[in-house]
């Protein structure tokens, strides 16, 4: 429980790494079901640092609330995979809405988890990207 409170409170990918390492380190191979929450965190960093706001997951698509204008999205859509831009759509926030202007819909149809969070690793890495 120690360790997962230590993931937990991890604030920079660096300090993802060096508790990677460690963990590696005393306990060996890391289980597929740890990678994959060591992923989620690291998803969470890399939405902080580029201004994603809240991502949400519904029956049908995965919410990505930002500040991505209309044509910023378009450019992202240009520079992703066909088979991933396809499963995208951008769409103004309701103005009550305190999680930016624009919300990032994809379309999570018979997506496993796994593939799920690779897409949106994708699209973060290519926003991150975008903005330097």
């Amino acid at each position: 429980m120690i360790e997962y409170k230590r993931l937990a409170d991890v604030n920079s990918s660096r300090e993802l790494l060096f508790l990677e390492d460690e963990w590696v380190d005393r306990f060996g191979k890391i289980p597929e079901e740890v990678k994959r929450l060591i992923k989620v965190i690291r998803l969470r960093l890399m939405a902080t640092d580029i201004g994603i706001y809240l991502v949400r997951e519904a029956f049908e698509s995965i919410r990505i609330f930002s500040n991505i204008s209309f044509a910023e999205f378009k450019l992202l859509q240009n520079k992703l995979r066909p088979e991933l831009s396809r499963k995208l759509k951008w769409t103004q926030a309701p103005k009550t809405s305190e999680n930016g202007v624009s919300i990032i819909l994809i379309n999570n149809l018979a997506l496993s988890n796994e593939e799920k969070l690779d897409i949106l690793e994708e699209i973060f890495h290519y926003i991150i990207n975008f903005k330097m």
